[in-house]
């Protein structure tokens, strides 16, 4: 090929760059754009760039035409245009393919894909949880087409690490990674002897880590990459746990790693016993021991137990005190210790499958803060008056406490005590204060629906459900939260934003808070367009009247509701930690999810950092004199930007952990699948791209797989229509199958046996005979079907979802089952962490 006197052969696959004065001359002409590259994880050959002049993406078809760009890249792109394409036809025809190949610097004519598949697969290869960010486009007549090349890479988005496995192309040896986004990379083996060398190359299929060292020349195939660590392959699982620990910075599991911190720690308790020694004689503690019944609900084989609950009558209030007692864990982990350093780096505690990464040391996440039962230990206490029917009076009492729990309940005991199934050695009193906190908590479950509050999104992948799901029983019902969740989780809300509402009183600049964004409004207008166009009664206005309509949907089209909320979700951002005095505007601290105009973290300080520092800033304020509180001084010693930093080093070190915990959940999860596939239930979700690909969604996992109706069902459209009353898509398959069955065998009592396209005319069994048949399906929008999902480990962990079609045979009327086989689905997505 041959472009502005520039020559790409297999020995130098990739053009120049253009030099700086080239690229800046042809952006001010307006010939060239810039824009940030976007690469389609589903579809990795296809690219997209987003930028402010051009209302529509700007599509680059090939791997050639990206010239060394890397996904998150910002790039220069010289524009091609073309008419629009019967929408009908191919992705990118082969004219438009040709004319984007070989480019000039003078304007010609429009080409590209169809603009629905350019707005789709833009918005697909946008990571879920990352906020879209709509730029407004230059004013002006719109082409309906855009494809280009890249010329420059104006800022390279280096990969901190690539995770891949270890594979021969050709001569070379290469990584290929896990995230489908990135290319295939070189391995660098300057600096290896031979024997390390020959070592490598009996590694292919191993895992390993890399980086990406810079050099991607014209006449390199792939980018360089130097080797970090390789992983045996003796255990997948093994060695995908490490590569995840390696990934996302999960600390070691170990005791012994605490060894160098032990003298600190046990120096730090000392101190801090003393301390909290000499403020409880100076300052009002209040003694919880004797005045109420507090206990526990977590888990059953939670250690690290920091909440308990408690309610007692107050007759001369005439409502109900409920107490929400959280261990005191500041007391311990004091500012400037070797302790808080350690704490702060994690950030957080991990959670896997078969064991646990704590926060701070099992000495005191498992014992000296831990609400153990029969144990004095020290708290920061809420009580809150409610009334009878769960309405907050007044303002909640705040401060230290000690309470001794009296017992420890797990989330299966509550359950049981709900249903009126109390096990024998739970006491009577302690029952019936179950059932009070229950009904309390459901009547501020409901003030909570009434007053806007998303309650119906599914959270990601826990580890009770992974368990459930490894053995296939109620899978179903696995991941709804029951009663004794609902419990729980209604109390917990209550106190952060009790909580917050005091820290924005008394120290509004540097109060740490979580705020949950909007939803991206553009999304928001497709979905609401959407289910308008299929008669579903739905508004988004705000989040009282989306969950509302929620609800409705759930009575009259409940499975139009399971897709609608699954779209929701992908116009929804991620929750996150800020410091109030980064922020203008108060209404920027607003938590959409939960309908609160302030909210914070509070409740969970033995697994969350964030939590120690809002601790620390409650008794601040409370230890400070009265005119303090007041507004004549600063109760809360920390700066803005003290606290902006620690709320974005928080921020990171949860999105690693969720990351972390959902990978290691579905690489259990694959293993599982790989020995026994899992038959379930589907939604049809529609018919994307101009109905050549079909959205499965499968709710019980989570899992959404977008099918090519061609490349990976290998069957063809025949007939579209839509129901004029409901508005929704319906369409007609039609299979090629080639059905092998018994030779002078009784049909009656033979299943067959399916397979898809042409026979080969030969089979292993020399009694099997054949026949050739067409096989016609009609697939609705909503509607069910079956699937058989399958786990995969190698080269990634992935599923492989099958499409389920029961049918009777034209010949004989037996009944028979066609699995069509799809493509794998990468599990590396996860939920956005939306209620809390």
């Amino acid at each position: 090929m041959r472009s502005n006197g520039t020559i790409t052969t297999p020995e130098r696959p990739y053009r120049p760059w253009w030099k700086a004065e080239q690229v800046q001359q042809a952006l001010e002409r307006g010939t060239v754009v810039a824009g940030e590259l976007r690469v389609n994880a589903k579809q990795p050959g296809e690219a997209f760039v987003r930028s402010v002049h051009h209302k529509r993406d700007i599509f680059i078809q090939r791997e050639q035409l990206r010239n060394r760009a890397l996904d998150g890249d910002l790039v220069a792109v010289l524009v091609k245009t073309r008419p629009r394409r019967n929408s009908n036809s191919a992705a990118v025809p082969v004219a438009v393919q040709d004319s984007c190949s070989e480019p000039s610097t003078s304007d010609g004519s429009s080409l590209g894909a169809s603009a629905e598949l350019e707005r789709d697969k833009a918005l697909g290869t946008l990571p879920l949880g990352q906020p879209r960010t709509h730029l407004e486009p230059a004013e002006g007549p719109e082409p309906e087409h855009l494809c280009g090349r890249v010329v420059a890479v104006l800022e390279r988005h280096r990969p901190r690490y690539i995770f891949g496995r270890v594979e021969r192309h050709d001569s070379l040896l290469c990584l290929s990674p896990d995230d489908r986004r990135l290319p295939r990379f070189q391995i660098e083996l300057v600096g290896f002897c031979a024997r390390a060398r020959e070592r490598l190359y009996r590694s292919v299929g191993h895992l390993a880590v890399a980086t990406f060292t810079g050099r991607w020349h014209t006449h390199d195939t792939f980018p360089r990459c130097a080797l970090l660590r390789l992983w045996d392959e003796s255990d997948d699982l093994a060695a995908g746990m490490s590569l995840i620990r390696y990934k996302f910075s999960v600390p070691p599991a170990t005791a012994s790693c605490w060894i160098p911190l032990s003298k600190a720690v046990a120096w730090d308790a000392s101190a801090a016993g003393t301390a909290w020694d000499a403020c409880s004689k100076s300052h009002n503690i209040r003694d919880w021991r004797d005045a109420v019944r507090a206990f526990t609900i977590d888990p059953e084989t939670s250690r690290d137990l920091d909440d308990a609950l408690s309610v007692r009558w107050d007759p001369d209030a005439n409502g109900y005190r409920v107490g929400i007692h959280i261990a005191d864990v500041s007391a311990y982990v004091q500012t400037g210790t070797l302790l808080d350093e350690e704490a702060a780096r994690r950030g957080t505690s991990f959670y896997f499958m078969d064991h646990a990464v704590p926060m701070l040391p099992p000495a005191l996440s498992e014992d000296l803060c831990s609400l153990l039962p029969g144990r004095d230990r020290r708290t920061v206490s809420v009580e809150i008056l409610l009334t009878t029917d769960g309405t907050v009076q007044g303002e909640p009492w705040i401060g230290r406490g000690l309470i001794r729990s009296c017992a420890k309940l797990s989330y299966q005991q509550v359950q049981r005590i709900l249903r009126d199934r109390d096990p024998s050695q739970v006491s009577d009193p302690l029952i019936a204060d179950v059932h009070l906190l229950y009904r309390l908590a459901m009547q501020r479950r409901q003030q909570r629906r009434a007053r806007g509050a998303l309650l119906q999104f599914q959270r990601q992948l826990s580890l009770e459900r992974v368990r459930a799901i490894r053995s296939f029983a109620n899978l179903k019902k696995t991941g709804e939260p029951d009663g004794a969740h609902w419990l729980v989780e209604e109390f917990m809300l209550l106190a952060n934003e009790q909580i917050a509402r005091f820290l924005q009183r008394h120290c509004p600049r540097e109060a740490l808070l979580r705020r949950h964004p909007p939803f991206d409004k553009t999304l928001v207008e497709r979905i609401t367009q959407w289910a308008t166009k299929r008669g579903l009664a739905f508004t988004a206005s705000d989040t009282q009247a989306l969950q509302t309509s929620l609800d409705a949907l759930a009575d009259t089209a409940p499975i139009a509701m399971i897709v609608l909320r699954n779209k929701l979700t992908k116009a929804m951002a991620t929750a996150e930690y800020i410091c109030a005095g980064a922020f203008d505007d108060a209404a920027a601290y607003r938590h959409t999810a939960l309908d609160l105009d302030v909210y914070t973290h509070f409740t969970s300080p033995i697994r969350r950092y964030a939590d120690i520092i809002v601790h620390r800033q409650v008794l601040s304020v409370l230890d400070a004199p009265s005119e303090a509180r007041s507004g004549s001084q600063k109760p809360v010693a920390q700066q803005v930007e003290a606290v902006s930093a620690i709320a974005a080093h928080c921020n990171q070190r949860k999105k690693d952990a969720d990351a972390a915990e959902s990978a290691a959940a579905w690489l259990h999860l694959a293993q599982e699948l790989q020995v026994e596939p899992l038959e379930c239930d589907a939604i049809i979700g529609g018919f994307p791209n101009s109905c050549r690909c079909l959205d499965v969604y499968v709710p019980v996992l989570d899992l959404e797989v977008v099918l090519d109706f061609t490349r990976d069902l290998g069957a063809s459209v025949c007939l579209q229509t839509r129901d004029p009353v409901t508005g929704l898509e319906e369409l007609e398959l039609e299979w090629p199958v080639h059905i092998l069955r018994p030779y002078g065998l009784d049909e009656a009592r033979t299943s067959f046996i399916v397979g898809l396209g042409k026979s080969s005319g030969t089979h292993p069994a020399a009694s099997l005979v054949s026949e050739a048949w067409t096989i016609r399906v009609r697939l609705r929008e909503l509607d069910t079907c079956r699937v058989l999902v399958s786990g995969e480990t190698r080269p990634y962990v992935h599923a492989r979802v099958q499409l389920i079609l029961d049918r009777c045979s034209p010949a004989d009327a037996q009944r028979y089952v066609l699995r069509v086989a799809s493509v794998p689905c990468l599990l590396t997505e996860s939920d956005h962490d939306l209620l809390d």
